[in-house]
């Protein structure tokens, strides 16, 4: 897969999603976590599948599901708007950053909620790669002082190993112009309560 550059920024979602989103707000805490049975290792057979695992893993602090779901490449994209933030990293940051916040901070401080996209379709049984675009995201980290809530997009470059979808490349886009919504993006958080705290 040929690597590249972040796209440019998404339009703001459709007043549909952002309706959505605000009521994820209003339900998030009476919510189970999707709960995947079985190593993660043996799953991610589908997309469904991989996005179901990513919210599993943030909603239970757990590193050991969440690692797996990368490949050795991976790189992440921070939201090119976002000013205190690198402009990317790698996988090693990554895991880094996660754990350090799952090790932060219980499993009832975090919350998060992805809907993929309403025209979202299962790859068939060869393909090897997808662009996944406009992942919608709520994300909540109460860290007993203040609340720190990010809204926006992902974009996944998804490659197959095996029988198993990966992410290779993600690009996050927090949706700024809400202001009073959200307070800041993925990426933010991760940076800031998971790396740098």
């Amino acid at each position: 897969m040929t690597r590249k550059r972040p796209p440019p920024l998404p339009s703001i979602r459709s007043i549909t999603v952002l309706g959505a989103t605000l009521s994820l707000i209003l339900i998030l805490g009476a919510c189970d976590p999707i709960s995947i049975d079985g190593d993660p290792g043996d799953e991610n057979t589908t997309v469904a599948e991989l996005i179901e695992t990513i919210e599993s893993a943030w909603d239970q602090n757990s590193i050991e599901s969440y690692t797996p779901l990368f490949t050795d490449e991976f790189t992440f994209y921070f939201d090119p708007t976002d000013g205190s933030t690198p402009n990317s990293w790698s996988l090693e940051d990554e895991l880094t950053a996660a754990g350090g916040l799952f090790n932060t901070f219980t499993d009832e401080d975090v919350q998060l909620e992805l809907i993929p996209p309403d025209d979202f379709t299962e790859p068939d049984d060869e393909a090897t790669e997808l662009h996944l675009d406009q992942v919608a995201y709520f994300l909540v980290v109460d860290d007993g002082e203040d609340l720190w809530r990010a809204l926006g997009t992902a974009d996944f470059d998804l490659v197959r190993r095996g029988e198993r979808w990966l992410i290779d490349i993600w690009y996050d886009h927090g949706e700024t112009a809400l202001a009073g919504i959200h307070e800041t993006s993925w990426g933010h958080i991760k940076y800031h309560l998971g790396l740098l705290r």
